[in-house]
């Protein structure tokens, strides 16, 4: 059976509209673009991204 495509949280969109605005960011550029629009905390920001790389929504670049 084939698999289907996760659908977004809307936490996980607000994530996806940073990128899809401003293209490959790490934790700390998503961060503060996130707070401008309220309060959000920067480990709730990284397990958000860890869990969205565990869904194939984003992959992680670890070369740096």
């Amino acid at each position: 059976m084939p698999r289907t495509a996760p659908i977004p949280t809307n936490a996980e969109l607000e994530i996806l509209h940073v990128l899809w605005k401003r293209g490959p960011q790490t934790v700390r550029q998503i961060h503060p673009a996130l707070r401008r629009e309220r309060d959000i905390g920067y480990t709730t920001v990284l397990k958000t991204l860890q869990v969205m790389a565990e869904k194939g929504l984003v992959v992680r670049d670890e070369t740096e």
